[in-house]
């Protein structure tokens, strides 16, 4: 899965960074599947802005911040994949959950009145109609089995996600080698 930007704290930089050396260092480390946009600050973090960079670009980027910074190779891929995989694991979690043939948003903006629902089942006048993700239907809930059934398919489905994501990161943690790090791919 294309990372859109790779980012590493100052923390695992061991200080400051020259954002203008690193820049220079990095195109001369190219060519790129992607294109190499730059490198900015954002607070404490340093950012290495890419258009579409495949994963090779990531290990070459690793390989750039770590020598500049006399950084940890491997902490450095670590963290790169830990982006990764986070980035996938929020795509698969906002694609939604499925009820009763239709789709519906897990989305952290309607975590809320999911929430919300839950919690008022004994006390809301039945029945209550929750819409789809695309508003092009709703389901219909008559009572609070209803609701329960619903809220457990949303939890259960964001659920997944998140432990699929904590799964990858697992092989991440257990990695002993930027070579290993490079290897695990995201199947979701």
């Amino acid at each position: 899965m294309p990372f859109p930007n790779f980012s590493i704290s100052a923390d695992t930089l061991n200080g400051s960074v020259d954002g203008e050396v690193l820049h220079e260092e990095i195109v001369a480390a190219g060519p790129y599947g992607g294109t190499f946009e730059g490198v900015s600050y954002i607070g404490d973090d340093l950012t290495i802005n890419f258009d579409s960079p495949t994963p090779a670009d990531g290990a070459t980027v690793t390989g750039v911040v770590s020598a500049h910074a006399g950084v940890d190779a491997l902490a450095a891929a670590k963290e790169a994949k830990f982006d990764e995989i986070d980035r996938r694991t929020d795509e698969l979690i906002n694609l939604g959950f499925t009820f009763g043939g239709d789709t519906f948003s897990l989305k952290q903006d309607t975590l809320p009145t999911l929430n919300g629902l839950w919690n008022a089942r004994a006390a809301i006048t039945y029945p209550v109609k929750y819409n789809t993700s695309d508003n092009s239907s709703f389901v219909l809930l008559n009572n609070s089995t209803d609701v329960e059934s619903f809220y457990f398919s949303a939890v259960g489905t964001f659920r997944s996600r998140e432990d699929s994501g904590t799964i990858l990161k697992d092989a991440v943690r257990a990695a002993t080698t930027v070579a290993q790090v490079d290897a695990i791919v995201d199947p979701r």
